[in-house]
């Protein structure tokens, strides 16, 4: 402080000068100049905390108390500003767990570090502090829907949440997958062995905990078609997938009711909902438009196509059975891909001419 520094270029003439703390700084604020590195200590206008900064910082109103801005919680246990902003305020602060370092009373409870917490439960769970106190979030083990399980096998609370505790989990075609690791509410896939009819079958398995099952054994009119062809066609398989025929919006590979493979042909049993609108199925336009994708996917790849009414199969209007044979001989013996519509009342009139639009 050996040179004078003109009072209008001084910290002295700053209006912020006047919350100068003078017994923990060296000098006076006509001691620094307005632009100055120094970091000095003041006393807080608003908060009553002491707090530092550089003056340059103040000085061009970049900063001022850290306290204020949310920065910084004091020590001080009788500060109930301080503490309103700390989690220790929050209510769930008394499950706060000793993994943590730092006590709630040292952090914001905005911050959007992790902490752990022991949850009446029994678990111990890592969260975000600002998903308690803005998203009024709490343990993923309890949350509803469940989000996380345990691996503690003896945890009966988490068996229950998991499709181990579903009899039908036992059906699983994967054997390296455990039950016991799937939330029984989730939305995912899995490939499910029918006990009944022999078949392999994909479905979600929150509706396998909703009691759906199979979908071969519950769609009668394929079963019976299936059980007609088969002995004709021993090769003929159900819900035929390809790698080349997937969902646009999404990586699922779209199912054809029945394929035989060796002579590359399709199958489609088409029911009601393919036409007019059905309760549960989406709009007339939208399955015909996955009807002529699929189509033509199946086409553009060797496939030829032969589709059938699910009505006339099942009430027998006609012999289906030999009508679909002569096709099938059609297709082989003409080795060309094409596509065949089996009906009696020109239903199929539109798909051809539809196809090559679409």
């Amino acid at each position: 402080m050996n040179k004078m520094i003109p009072f209008e270029r001084s910290f002295a003439a700053h209006p912020k000068s006047q919350y100068w703390n003078y017994e923990r700084n060296i000098g006076k604020p006509s001691d620094y100049a307005l632009n100055s590195h120094k970091k000095c200590w003041f006393d807080c206008n608003k908060c009553g905390h002491c707090f530092d900064s550089i003056i340059k910082n103040i000085n061009r109103g970049n900063a001022w108390c850290t306290y204020c801005h949310n920065l910084k919680l004091c020590n001080n246990d009788t500060c109930s500003t301080c503490f309103e902003k700390s989690f220790a305020s929050h209510p769930k602060s008394q499950f706060w767990s000793n993994k943590n370092i730092l006590q709630p009373r040292q952090i914001f409870k905005n911050t959007h570090s992790k902490y752990w917490f022991n949850c009446l439960c029994g678990h111990a769970f890592e969260i975000i502090i600002h998903n308690i106190s803005i998203g009024d979030r709490w343990c993923s083990y309890c949350s509803i829907p469940c989000q996380k399980l345990c691996k503690d096998d003896t945890c009966t609370s988490c068996f229950e949440k998991s499709f181990a505790s579903i009899e039908n989990s036992k059906y699983l075609t994967n054997k390296n997958i455990n039950p016991r690791d799937i939330i029984k509410g989730s939305e995912k896939i899995y490939t499910f062995y029918c006990n009944k009819c022999n078949n392999d079958f994909d479905m979600r398995i929150n509706c396998v905990k909703r009691s759906n099952w199979c979908s071969f054994c519950i769609h009668k009119t394929e079963s019976k078609f299936y059980e007609e062809t088969i002995p004709i066609y021993p090769s003929i398989a159900r819900q035929f997938k390809a790698s080349w025929c997937k969902n646009n919006k999404s990586t699922f590979k779209l199912p054809y009711d029945f394929v035989i493979e060796d002579k590359n042909i399709i199958i489609e049993l088409d029911g009601l909902g393919h036409f007019v609108q059905v309760s549960n199925w989406p709009a007339p336009k939208i399955t015909h438009a996955r009807d002529l994708y699929k189509m033509k996917c199946a086409n553009e790849n060797g496939y030829s196509i032969i589709r059938i009414l699910q009505e006339d199969v099942w009430k027998n209007k006609f012999d289906w059975l030999q009508e679909l044979i002569k096709m099938i001989e059609k297709i082989t013996i003409d080795n060309i891909v094409q596509n065949v519509y089996i009906c009696k009342n020109n239903e199929y009139n539109n798909f051809e001419s539809e196809l090559f639009i679409a």
